[in-house]
């Protein structure tokens, strides 16, 4: 799966995927994906995080972990941003966290097919 974040900072991922690798069942399964650099730039940005589904409950983690970091980003602000996912079939979906108070219930319906019948 991959994911991405809409209309956040250059450092959101890198805060994100810092908090994925802190989950045991993720550690290891969870990457960085770098955008090309531009015209006159130095480096890239991360430009998604590339995340492998495992069966069993990764579906809770990915959202429990995207809600945690949502809270601790944006205090007394719950579900601000959205976000892009790219499942390993194809399929895109996009999910709107702006006004959202249960993000991690959000994530997690919408990651689920994918990970429990592997």
């Amino acid at each position: 799966m991959l994911l991405r974040i809409v209309d956040g900072s250059d450092d959101d991922l890198s805060t994100l995927l810092d908090l994925f690798n802190g989950y045991d069942e993720l550690r290891g399964q969870t990457r960085s994906v770098w955008a090309a650099p531009g015209p006159g730039e130095m480096g890239a940005a991360i430009e998604a995080l590339s995340i492998a589904l495992v069966p069993g409950g990764a579906a809770t983690i990915i959202a429990g972990g995207v809600a945690l970091w949502l809270r601790r980003r944006a205090p007394g602000r719950p579900g601000k941003l959205g976000l892009r996912l790219e499942l390993p079939d194809g399929t895109k979906l996009y999910v709107d966290a702006k006004g959202v108070d249960d993000v991690e219930a959000v994530v997690a319906a919408a990651v689920k097919p994918w990970t429990e019948s592997r």
